[in-house]
């Protein structure tokens, strides 16, 4: 009986025990290998959406909607709002403005085509336009849409540009073109 519960491997013997245990034990490394190679693709860094974007050398943003407009302008070590008079501008606000540029990745896109923009609020008529110039020339110019499904986040696109993406946090929020909003 013994002869038939031992596999022969050359001048050795092996159990269905021990047999079933090396198995248990490959197994087990194939699925934490899995989930490591899994972890470490999602934490890879994925690139900014504006890129060249920092608060060293932003000089002006201009928000407008409609026939509404915001400009914020650097002037010396600190920032000024333009609509109706040069008024100092919140630096709570502003950190949270320049936050959202610094730091918004670039995920995939929720829609590629031109057609998609009237829907999600990204076409030039009913947008929120974002022009963002640094003190060597502008640096970026980009549409807020609609809130995003969820009200995860805001839809955005580049200016002259199809794919939409949305923002990790209510950049309709953030910006905004209303009067006296940054002060």
């Amino acid at each position: 009986i013994r002869r038939r519960n031992r596999i022969r491997k050359g001048a050795q013997t092996m159990t269905p025990m021990k047999r079933n245990l090396i198995l248990l034990g490959v197994l087990t490394a194939l699925v934490l290998l899995i989930i490591f190679a899994n972890n470490f693709s999602a934490n890879r860094k994925k690139p900014l959406l504006f890129k060249g974007i920092d608060r060293a050398t932003v000089s002006q943003i201009t928000i407008s909607k409609y026939a509404q407009s915001e400009t914020l302008r650097k002037k010396g070590n600190s920032w000024i709002s333009t609509a109706g008079g040069e008024y100092s501008v919140d630096s709570a606000k502003l950190d949270e403005l320049m936050t959202s540029l610094e730091t918004q990745v670039q995920e995939e896109p929720v829609a590629k085509n031109q057609s998609r923009h009237v829907d999600l609020g990204v076409d030039s008529a009913g947008a929120t336009l974002v022009t963002v110039e640094s003190e060597k020339g502008g640096l970026v110019s980009f549409y807020i849409g609609n809130m995003a499904q969820g009200f995860s986040g805001s839809y955005i696109r580049l200016k002259g540009q199809n794919e939409v993406y949305v923002s990790k946090n209510g950049f309709d929020r953030i910006f905004s073109s209303a009067p006296f909003f940054y002060r």
